[in-house]
């Protein structure tokens, strides 16, 4: 059996229940925007206050090096 054609078949078909499932995630994702936004929002801040940590720490270090 030649399973090239098989593949040429499956090929469309997957494609469009592929298509299908990323159009529907799509439309319940519109609903959750501005949650999705306070969560974004919120996280970026706690990134920032950690990376601000951080920061402090790495020159803590550094000026103990030097001493």
């Amino acid at each position: 059996m030649n399973w090239y054609w098989l593949l040429m078949l499956v090929c469309p078909i997957m494609m469009i229940w592929m298509m299908k499932g990323m159009h529907g995630d799509h439309k319940a994702g519109n609903s959750n925007n501005s949650h999705s936004l306070e969560q974004v929002t919120n996280e970026l801040n706690e990134l920032k206050e950690r990376n601000n940590e951080l920061h402090r720490q790495v020159e803590n270090l550094q000026q103990k090096q030097h001493v």
